[in-house]
């Protein structure tokens, strides 16, 4: 019985295999590998070292900052340099009302408010505040100070000052200091700067004090074309020069100065003109009042503002009666003179324009519209006066304009007969 069920057991194993083999034959096997994989132990990371840094670059560095540096005064210089002078706004200030350094802080805080962030603001012990304006040309400088000078005149006066003088720019005095100096830092400028306003108050301070003083004022009558009656009084500035005894009288009437000196001896000139003509204004004046002027007093502004305050504190009899003859200037000024003159003729009787040369000054006065041109002192100025005064009296026929001589001597006489014209001996 047993071999039996082992027979059983081998013939169902015999089958089994039998079907297996007859089945693979239809499809090969696929035979999976496994992929081999190798693992590394991982390193430890290494802590990162900053970099040394080269020689090189710190040197490109340290060249960077100078020339974020340069760029950053040269802005400035190119700009423009101003200085609210409080020490001659308050100067006619009772002491008791207002001190320098309470007026120098005024006008310090005054200019912190109205300045940008890249202005740069000194303050000037104990004269007053100097702004270095950042990159703005020097007509919008001097427009901006001009607002600043008289926010500070206004603060001022609440406090007791008062004054007419505003604001100078003294670029002069700063190109001086300089002298062709290499700037590399901010403090360098504020350096120069320093010195160049020291330049100022010794210079300009000191001479617009002395200038009363210097300058003598001159009347001579202008006669009509009839040659008998007066038409007006034209004044001639001389200025007072020489030391040790050896006084000697240079005329100034038309000297070319520096702007800022020229205004000032242009607003000396209006303040005395009523102690010069004190007798004529008792009597009453008749006929105009010829007075030189600088266009360059006008072409500035702040200069301007001098003036008109100069003007405005004349007799209303004499301002009335005031005729003040440009100098013709030249460049900026020159190109304004059509505004200029219509702006200064609303103060005063009427404006007449020099014609230091006929030929292209009494065009320019009638483009501008000035009715009265002048030519003054021929006889000193010219090598040929009679034909110096001919080609200026054909210019004013040219153009329509009312011709007068100031000074004539006897060689442009004859030529300057039946002209309006005012006579030196000579």
């Amino acid at each position: 019985m047993i071999w039996m069920v082992a027979l059983g057991i081998v013939v169902v194993t015999a089958v089994v295999a039998a079907v297996t083999l007859l089945r693979g034959r239809g499809r090969p096997a696929v035979v999976e590998e496994t992929p081999r994989i190798e693992r590394r132990a991982a390193r430890p990371k290494a802590e990162a070292r900053p970099p040394i840094p080269k020689t090189t670059d710190r040197r490109r560095e340290l060249h960077a900052i100078v020339d974020r540096q340069r760029e950053t005064v040269g802005r400035m210089v190119a700009g423009h340099v101003q200085l609210i002078d409080v020490g001659a706004m308050i100067a006619d200030a009772p002491a008791s009302r207002i001190t320098p350094a309470r007026a120098l802080d005024v006008a310090e805080q005054v200019a912190k408010a109205m300045t940008r962030e890249g202005d740069m603001i000194v303050r000037m012990e104990p004269d007053g505040v100097a702004i270095i304006y950042d990159g703005l040309t020097r007509e919008q400088a001097e427009t901006r100070s001009q607002e600043i000078a008289e926010a500070t005149i206004e603060a001022l006066g609440e406090l007791g000052g008062e004054g007419r003088y505003l604001a100078e720019g003294f670029a002069y005095e700063l190109d001086a200091a300089m002298q062709g100096a290499v700037i590399d830092s901010v403090d360098d400028l504020i350096r120069f700067v320093r010195i160049a306003h020291q330049s100022y108050v010794n210079k300009h301070r000191g001479v617009a004090q002395q200038l009363g003083k210097a300058l003598e004022l001159r009347s001579r009558p202008v006669l009509a074309a009839n040659g008998a009656d007066v038409e007006g009084v034209e004044l001639t500035v001389i200025r007072r020069t020489g030391d040790g005894g050896r006084i000697k009288f240079e005329t100034a009437s038309w000297e070319p100065v520096e702007p800022a000196l020229g205004a000032e001896m242009d607003c000396v000139v209006l303040e005395k003109l009523p102690v010069v003509l004190a007798e004529t204004l008792e009597g009453g004046i008749k006929g105009m009042v010829f007075v030189p002027l600088r266009l360059s007093s006008l072409a500035n502004p702040l200069y301007f503002d001098n003036v008109r305050s100069a003007l405005g504190s004349l007799p209303e009899g004499l301002r009335n009666k005031l005729v003040p003859v440009l100098d013709p200037g030249q460049g900026h000024a020159r190109r304004a003179l059509s505004g200029l003159a219509r702006s200064l003729a609303a103060q005063v009787s009427a404006v007449a324009l020099r014609a230091k040369n006929p030929d292209v000054d009494v065009a320019a006065a009638a483009e501008a519209g000035i009715e009265r041109v002048v030519l003054d002192a021929p006889d000193a100025r010219f090598d040929d006066p009679p034909a110096a005064v001919r080609r200026f009296l054909a210019a004013a026929r040219e153009h329509g304009r009312k011709p007068l001589i100031f000074g004539v001597g006897k060689s442009g006489a004859t030529a300057a007969t039946g002209i309006a014209r005012s006579i030196i001996d000579n």
